[in-house]
């Protein structure tokens, strides 16, 4: 959860939010829910 609202905050990239957390996703759903909001983020700034 906080994961994504740190990248959906446009504050940090997602390289950055994921390396701080130092974690890799285990639950495909939460997976695909944080790959979604990177999606967005990267759209967003075109």
């Amino acid at each position: 959860m906080a994961c994504s609202a740190l990248v959906e905050s446009g504050l940090w990239s997602s390289d950055a939010v994921e390396r701080q957390m130092s974690h890799q996703e285990r639950k495909r759903v939460r997976a695909a829910y944080i790959h979604k909001a990177r999606s967005i983020s990267k759209n967003v700034g075109r």
